[in-house]
């Protein structure tokens, strides 16, 4: 989530609006996990997808700017 967000949007997001939706969409996947009792509802899983938006956007910035050194 934390590449595809702002690879994929035409508008910039900031990291906060990035680790925001990444907690949202995982958050939404376990309360469906809990309701429609498939799968194991974990906290665990919420906490480490929020870490891996905020990795992701971190790499995606990262990786951008390396772009920018090879075109010069």
């Amino acid at each position: 989530m934390g590449i595809f967000i702002p690879a994929l949007t035409e508008r910039h997001f900031g990291f906060f609006k990035v680790v925001l939706i990444g907690a949202l969409i995982s958050t939404s996947i376990e309360t469906l996990q809990f309701i429609l009792n498939t799968g194991v509802t974990d906290i665990d899983d919420v906490i480490f997808n929020t870490l891996g938006a905020a990795v992701g956007y971190f790499l995606y910035f990262v990786g951008k700017w390396i772009k920018k050194l090879i075109k010069i």
